[in-house]
């Protein structure tokens, strides 16, 4: 079977969305045919033809691409079609608009993640023409980064959530562990006294 194998920076969002739900115990012979479906375009009952080497082989070019993938701090910068977009480096100085729309997007979606966390450089978040009318909504902003946005940058993003999230989390349960922690002072008469 020929197939022309992608790059790494030819990879897409939706190359990382056909790995979804692909468990531990490893995929069947029809869930291997529907993942190389879904990440090469070729067609079901082509790959119904192919030996399961040639899919295990396409299944693991694509894991060690994404695998390669360098998980570091996101670009400061990014371009797409010709137009620069700029990575928001302090959320807590956007307008109230873009925390209201936060609050409502589904941001499991990583092509709306990336459209909130990238804006056209030399643009305001939600700018708006003499008409009231928005120059730069986030969906249209999403829908042209799914299709056009190289993998990396969402892999990027991703990770620096995960790892703020982690940050957060042990700096939660080590606030958690000192305040139940019960430090034994005692006086000088012997009476106790638990913080």
């Amino acid at each position: 079977m020929e197939v022309r194998l992608p790059k790494k920076h030819e990879l897409r969002l939706y190359h990382l969305e056909a790995l979804k739900g692909i468990k531990e115990e490893g995929l069947t012979a029809y869930e291997k045919i529907d993942v190389v479906h879904k990440l090469t375009g070729l067609p079901k009952d082509k790959l119904r033809d192919a030996s399961l080497k040639d899919l295990t082989n396409l299944l693991n070019h694509f894991f060690n691409l994404i695998a390669s993938i360098e998980k570091e701090t996101p670009s400061k910068e990014i371009e797409v079609l010709g137009k620069k977009y700029t990575l928001v480096r302090k959320f807590s100085e956007m307008p109230m608009s873009w925390h209201i729309d936060r609050s409502v997007f589904d941001l499991k979606d990583l092509s709306i993640m990336l459209a909130f966390c990238y804006i056209e450089k030399g643009m305001k978040y939600a700018q708006q023409d003499e008409h009231k009318n928005i120059l730069n909504p986030v969906m249209k902003r999403a829908e042209l980064f799914r299709e056009f946005v190289e993998m990396e940058h969402f892999v990027k993003i991703s990770f620096f959530f995960q790892k703020k999230a982690q940050n957060y989390t042990n700096a939660y349960m080590e606030i958690e562990k000192q305040r139940t922690k019960k430090v034994d002072i005692r006086s000088t008469n012997g009476n106790e006294l638990l913080v």
